[in-house]
């Protein structure tokens, strides 16, 4: 799912997995959604940091509406 058109639903647990070798089986399978940054230029990549930053604020941009 689109990250910027995503409403999350609160309590929510935000679950960040690494670059290389993504997450535990055992932990994506309790996942109720798997979210992705659409990027308008092309990038290697963003760090967990960057990443669960961007995500953090979608999710608090869409509780304000």
């Amino acid at each position: 799912l689109d990250v910027y058109g995503f409403t999350p639903r609160l309590p929510a647990i935000l679950v960040l997995g690494s670059e290389v070798s993504g997450m535990r089986a055992g932990m994506e399978k309790r996942c109720d959604f798997f979210l992705s940054i659409p990027m308008v230029r092309d990038f290697d990549s963003l760090n967990v940091a960057q990443a669960g930053a961007i995500i953090i604020s979608c999710f608090s941009r869409a509780m304000r509406k």
